[in-house]
């Protein structure tokens, strides 16, 4: 994806409505589109929030929505906060789309309500990149039940996929949301599956200072690595822990991810169970580091009890070689099955069970890892994602064409 060709005089503007770039699911998406696009010569606008990185990839431009006083954050997943960036954001869009001249525009979560307008107003073919179903999201969140509310979210999203040329899908259930709702319409399922460290690999001697600076030594190390949102369901994960620490006092549970408030709230649940010299919290780390707390653990975990999604940490932990345990739950069992991993039921219990057997089976959890790495090699690499994103950029040049 590094080599970029010729400019082909396309341009695209993009609608993020997302701190861009912070390490967390939608923006990861976002920025792997623009570097495919990027690698296929396309010049992208990239309109977002007014917070994140700035990253530098060829072809891109960055715009950023007026920041209003006050604001310094944005949580994941619907809120006020979002509401009130979105308001500006949307009027930053417009003037945008008067004063630039683009090919076609390529919108994102609540974005796609521009991407409509844009094509209803200026007749630019719209891409809408569905990360999620927009009325999921307030019961994922549990954000609020008020049910005109949803409702709209519900018309909001129905208009967008009646109103989109291309509709791209990141997962299985949401290519089932489409159809259900525009059965004319063949979504292009391209799952978040890249990355720019295809290969999880560290230095042995920089895993065994991650395990020497937690005082793990050579003890079974079990890792999670991702946010530390509600529905990921770390509370069990927690009480799953100290099951396993009844039987298996030797093993040690090292939680990456989460924001200072939200590890202090796991934190004491760990201080309730009485287990906190076996938790080790490490807090945000930059995704380049990752890798090597995948090369120190013994196994990987993901408990996740809400949403339809697939994790995008799942792909990587598939392509580390390392045992998975992870609940039989449709944000898993879309990619994981016996065969490549150990689900089991949503509860400590069996949750704790599904740990135990890993550990204590270390030739079948090899295998199904094994499995699991070849899946991923197979149907998860760079090259398979970038390849859709080839077809998708034939189906926009076939639109353009028609249209000209």
């Amino acid at each position: 994806m590094e080599e970029r060709k010729t400019t082909n005089g396309l341009r695209v503007l993009m609608i993020a409505p997302e701190p861009f770039f912070q390490p967390r699911g939608t923006p990861f998406s976002e920025y792997y589109r623009i570097k495919a696009y990027s690698s296929m010569g396309l010049q992208v606008d990239l309109l977002a929030y007014p917070i994140g990185e700035d990253k530098e990839i060829p072809g891109l431009t960055i715009h950023r929505s007026f920041r209003p006083p006050g604001v310094k954050n944005v949580p994941v997943g619907p809120s006020l906060t979002k509401i009130y960036l979105d308001f500006f954001l949307f009027f930053r869009a417009i003037w945008m789309l008067i004063r630039g001249r683009y090919d076609f525009i390529h919108t994102h979560e609540e974005g796609c309500l521009i991407g409509v307008l844009a094509r209803k107003i200026w007749r630019l073919p719209h891409v809408y990149d569905m990360h999620s179903s927009l009325p999921e999201q307030f019961e994922n969140f549990e954000y609020t039940k008020n049910r005109f509310v949803v409702r709209v979210f519900t018309w909001l999203e129905r208009l967008t996929l009646r109103n989109s040329d291309i509709i791209i899908t990141i997962c299985p259930h949401l290519s089932d949301v489409v159809k259900s709702v525009v059965p004319d319409k063949e979504p292009l399922l391209i799952e978040n599956t890249y990355t720019d460290q295809e290969k999880v690999s560290c230095e042995a001697e920089k895993a065994a200072k991650i395990r020497g600076g937690l005082g793990i030594g050579d003890a079974p190390m079990v890792l999670y690595a991702g946010t530390f949102e509600a529905y990921q369901g770390l509370d069990i994960l927690v009480e799953a822990a100290a099951g396993v620490l009844e039987k298996r006092p030797d093993v040690h549970f090292v939680l990456v991810g989460g924001s200072p408030a939200q590890v202090e709230e796991v934190r004491r649940l760990v201080d309730e169970r009485g287990i906190q010299k076996n938790i080790h919290f490490t807090g945000n780390l930059p995704p380049e580091e990752i890798p090597c707390y995948i090369e120190a653990c013994t196994l990987l975990v993901s408990v996740r009890k809400q949403g339809v999604n697939t994790p995008l940490k799942i792909y990587s932990y598939m392509k580390s070689g390392r045992p998975i345990v992870a609940t039989r739950h449709l944000t898993h069992t879309q990619v994981l099955s016996d065969e490549t991993a150990f689900l089991t039921e949503l509860s400590p219990e069996e949750f704790a069970a599904g740990v135990l057997e890993a550990l204590n089976n270390p030739e079948a959890a090899e295998q199904r890892a094994m499995r699991a790495k070849s899946v991923a090699e197979a149907s998860y690499s760079n090259a398979a994602y970038m390849e859709k994103m080839k077809t998708l950029f034939g189906k926009i040049q076939e639109i353009l064409k028609e249209k000209h």
